[in-house]
């Protein structure tokens, strides 16, 4: 790859909005969920959008799709409510890690929702340790993120990064975006 004749460019990329939509609609399908909400924040309606087609295409219904500021709000309370009506089975979470954060616990703990489907945004190491989180029953989940392929660069990112910094790396895709520059 060092010696392309391509100026020293390199391009990483990681699927489209369109691809996630996809893969997590027929992934809740094939689940057996047939009844979803979705709360997402506003810049992601094209993702909710996508979701939504492609899940009633396969047979199943959204119940509501609940848009919420980028702001980080202290409550999600109102946004449950609307969510929760209609007998829906679990919460589309399509929304940046702050805000699930903040929604997954409450809508554990205010009886809204105990089942979640979301992005890879819900499965960073500093969503799981949010301390609204703490006690909180999640009884199923499931998010939809890029798989990689291991190769020793990664290894020995991986490898670094914990010398480094005594960890693993606490971000999905550090070690592939590392390698890309």
């Amino acid at each position: 790859i060092t010696s392309l004749p391509d100026q020293d460019w390199l391009f990483h990329s990681t699927p489209s909005e369109s691809a996630y939509g996809i893969v997590l609609a027929k992934s809740a399908y094939d689940q057996g969920y047939r009844k979803l909400s979705i709360l997402y924040a506003e810049p992601s309606q094209s993702l909710s959008d996508i979701f939504q087609e492609n899940f009633e295409n396969w047979g199943g219904e959204i119940v509501a799709a609940i848009p919420h500021s980028v702001e980080v709000a202290t409550s999600y309370q109102n946004e449950l409510e609307q969510a929760a009506q209609g007998g829906a089975e679990a919460l589309v979470t399509l929304s940046y890690a702050e805000h699930v954060g903040v929604y997954v616990g409450e809508a554990v703990m205010g009886g809204f929702f105990t089942e979640f489907l979301g992005m890879a945004s819900i499965q960073s190491q500093d969503f799981i340790e949010q301390e609204i989180l703490k006690g909180a029953t999640i009884s199923e989940g499931c998010a939809t993120t890029p798989s990689f392929v291991p190769t020793r660069f990664l290894d020995k990112f991986n490898e670094s990064y914990e010398a480094e910094y005594g960890e693993a790396s606490p971000q999905l895709q550090s070690g592939n975006v590392y390698d890309s520059v």
